[in-house]
């Protein structure tokens, strides 16, 4: 959910909570008002009434239309005050909402009973009438506030969206300074300031990094191509005892597996800085057809047989020497651990690569298997970097790896 509209529904939440309980107080406050007006009016007729039974020694005189309708009854002893709400009925008979007030009144010599009554129905009219214009009211001055809220919002939040999207632009193999909007507000300012400051040093450190890559690829990797080729030459020669060409061969063996660990060290920085930037459509049908036959020796020697299931041929947009490190991992990995006259299957669909190989169970844990430097045997003389480089492959370019073992099987399932 955007921010924006995440705001504007708090906002529209609160606002509507806010009016909502205003409107509650209010229809109340009102109505406690009007009824105070009313009794107060009652009790002033009949301060009216008693003084002027009192001066004039009679009951005052009765209007027929005025609202509050008094009327006098003789009685023998004086009445006790009373103020309430009944219901009554009126012209028509029919039953109405009314305040009365009853008290005595003497005047002469004879004791009066006095009833002062008021119909509620118009004072009840007055207070929906009013509560109804003020929700109308309210309703539309709800909406112009949101609509009002959300166009502020929008201008005031434009600077940042800005930011952001020059944020998903950035690339770190770009070497030119982000361009990113100027900003009237302080904060936003600030913050293009902080970003501008990070991303340059950023991008400084990974031309660093890179190029420390570089040199100490070409750097470490030229020494021990000496060293292995002057050990060949030492192998070669007549005058070695069998312990020394023993030893000799110990360290060739020491030296190939130092190169494939640099090299495979050196790959997964590489691939990690995103230094593989050149995308295109690979064909994974035929990468996998061309793969396998590259990889024939090594299938025929174990006697391996290749079930292929290959259902579609998708394209995926991907750097063309990681897709065929990809392959050649899995691949790789698929025939070596795998048993003589074995079994690869390969399932290739739109979505999907799914490769099946028959092996031994794994001594390692399975949740550690696409971890660096772990092996599917301690004493297997693999680097353990196959399949964490494969892992890789897969995030860089958002794919999901699975792996399982079942029934003597090992499946590791991609996802693209």
């Amino acid at each position: 959910m955007k921010l924006l509209t995440k705001t504007g529904i708090y906002y529209l939440a609160l606002t509507l909570m806010l009016f909502l309980v205003g409107g509650i107080i209010f229809y109340f406050s009102l109505s406690n008002i009007i009824n105070e007006s009313i009794t107060e009016r009652m009790y002033s007729v009949k301060e009216d009434a008693i003084k002027y039974a009192e001066k004039n020694s009679t009951l005052p005189p009765v209007s027929p239309i005025d609202v509050y309708k008094v009327v006098f009854n003789e009685v023998n002893s004086p009445v006790k005050e009373n103020l309430r709400d009944t219901m009554l009925p009126d012209e028509d008979q029919e039953l109405e909402p009314y305040r009365v007030l009853t008290f005595s009144v003497m005047a002469g010599e004879k004791n009066y009973s006095a009833s002062i009554s008021r119909p509620l129905v118009e004072s009840d009219d007055l207070i929906e009438s009013i509560a109804y214009t003020l929700g109308i009211l309210t309703v539309i001055l709800l909406v112009v506030l949101f609509l009002l809220n959300w166009y502020l919002s929008k201008n005031m939040w434009k600077p940042f969206y800005k930011t952001l999207d020059e944020l998903k632009k950035f690339d770190l193999n770009e070497r030119e300074q982000m361009n990113l909007p100027s900003a009237k507000t302080s904060e936003f300012r600030i913050l293009n300031f902080e970003i501008l400051k990070m991303t340059e040093k950023i991008q400084r450190d990974y031309k660093n990094l890179k190029e420390f890559t570089e040199n100490a690829s070409h750097e470490i990797q030229t020494p021990l191509a000496i060293i292995r080729s002057k050990l060949e030459l030492m192998i070669q020669s007549e005058n070695l005892a069998e312990e020394q060409i023993k030893s000799i061969h110990e360290i060739y063996e020491s030296v190939n597996r130092l190169s494939k660990l640099n090299q495979s060290l050196l790959l997964l920085a590489k691939i990690e800085n995103r230094q593989f930037g050149e995308e295109q459509n690979v064909d994974f049908k035929n990468l996998i057809e061309k793969k396998l036959e590259q990889l024939e020796d090594m299938i025929l020697f174990k006697n391996i047989s290749i079930e292929k299931k290959l259902i579609a041929s998708p394209q995926l947009k991907i750097n063309f020497q990681l897709a065929d490190i990809l392959l050649s991992n899995i691949f790789g990995n698929a025939i070596k651990h795998n048993v003589t006259d074995g079994k690869i299957i390969i399932e290739l669909q739109n979505n999907s690569l799914v490769v099946s190989n028959i092996g031994n169970p794994l001594e390692t844990p399975t949740e550690q298997l696409f971890e660096r430097f772990q092996k599917a045997s301690p004493s297997s003389d693999s680097v353990g970097l196959g399949l964490s480089i494969v892992k890789q492959i897969c995030e860089t370019y958002n794919f999901k790896i699975k792996y399982s073992y079942s029934n003597s099987i090992h499946t590791v399932s991609i996802y693209f």
